[in-house]
């Protein structure tokens, strides 16, 4: 080393980000539950549902305020979809990590089993994390 430099620091050393991993679990959580979602896959999705999840849906029972909770609130969520609809699909396009929840950017489309109607939606949703779970 030159008279009069300055040694090197040691390279850094940074100890894992939690709070980054966690909120990419969260991201892909939330992922895996619309994967289930839109294969009606209530196994996939219990297994990354709390227990004590809250669904407060827009098209399905969101006029009357209904909530659905439990796991046997998620599979009443669906059976009252399929019987409301035809056809229910949700295409996310973005998740958005906000640090314990995540925002889902995309479109819902839907056709009525009753009159045939379909309707296109773009709608955010909101999943707020408690436990490391949805």
């Amino acid at each position: 080393m030159a008279r009069g430099a300055i040694p090197s620091p040691p390279p850094a050393r940074f100890p894992r980000d939690t709070a980054l991993a966690m909120s990419q679990e969260n991201v892909d959580a939330v992922k895996a539950l619309f994967a289930a979602f839109a294969n009606r896959d209530l196994v996939a999705a219990a297994s990354v549902l709390d227990h004590e999840i809250e669904i407060r849906p827009g098209l399905v029972g969101g006029l009357e305020g209904t909530v659905y909770r439990g796991l046997r609130g998620n599979e009443q969520f669906g059976t009252d979809v399929d019987a409301t609809w035809v056809e229910f699909r949700i295409k996310p396009h973005e998740y958005r990590d906000l640090g314990g929840r995540v925002l889902i950017l995309g479109r819902a489309f839907a056709r009525s089993r009753e009159s045939g109607v379909a309707l296109t939606n773009r709608r955010p949703g909101l999943l707020r994390f408690a436990t490391g779970r949805s």
